[in-house]
């Protein structure tokens, strides 16, 4: 192997392997609030949700926007987290997350060719200035509340034990969970009357709030592998 064609590997392995981070790299709001860090979302499986979920809201809904375009571009919001980790909204470096970020993903992806693709996805998701883009940062935050939903069905947070979660005593929080909201429904609430969702994206929020999500899950794969089990015990006839 020359060695043009060994530095293409390198360049490919370095990438690759960094990314990989990201399926150690706990999502740091949830552990704020208590979860622990072996069950706490990685940023991968965010990445991984954010896409499906801006294809399915997309499917039903019809957006008007280009979902290849979406979901390249939240397949690398979050390419500087293997550098700087996961900063929540309430932190010390909060201020300088922006430039930090931006360092990151132009040093992860400084070796390879065709950079720009990456680095111009990452920016035009964090300008928020197309409708892809705009979209794309809606399903980032909508994910999150689903999370959040998840995790209160299974009563992984007590909202009364959390003295040292600087989160917990943001203004909006503190007044719905003195209203008795849950930790889903408190986080849910906080979604939509924070980032002002579309019509669409707030009608997902409000169902998923007053549904058992864990029921809807298991029924609808209990259906697909019923499917299966079907197709397989015919071809054994």
């Amino acid at each position: 192997m020359d060695k043009s064609e060994l530095k293409k590997i390198k360049n490919i392995l370095e990438y690759y392997l960094s990314i990989g981070d990201l399926k150690e790299i706990p999502r740091t709001g949830w552990l704020n609030w208590g979860i622990d860090s072996n069950r706490a979302e990685k940023v991968a499986d965010h990445t991984l949700l954010t896409q499906h979920l801006a294809y399915a809201i997309w499917s039903e809904y019809d957006i008007p926007v280009n979902i290849d375009r979406v979901i390249s571009m939240l397949a690398f919001h979050e390419i500087g987290e293997p550098v700087i980790g996961d900063i929540p909204l309430v932190h010390d470096l909060r201020d300088y997350k922006d430039e930090m970020e931006n360092i990151a993903v132009n040093s992860i992806t400084e070796h390879l060719n065709k950079r720009n693709y990456a680095r111009d996805l990452y920016r035009e998701f964090e300008e928020r200035k197309t409708p892809e883009a705009k979209f794309a940062k809606f399903i980032d935050k909508l994910e999150c509340d689903l999370q959040s939903k998840v995790y209160d069905e299974e009563k992984l947070v007590d909202v009364n034990d959390q003295d040292s979660n600087v989160s917990s005593k943001v203004p909006l929080v503190v007044k719905l969970l003195e209203e008795g909201k849950s930790f889903g429904e408190m986080w849910m609430e906080f979604g939509r009357e924070s980032y002002h969702y579309p019509d669409e994206l707030n009608r997902v929020s409000e169902y998923a709030e007053y549904n058992d999500l864990h029921s809807i899950k298991n029924i609808h794969l209990g259906y697909a592998k019923k499917k299966v089990k079907d197709y397989l015990d015919s071809i054994k006839k």
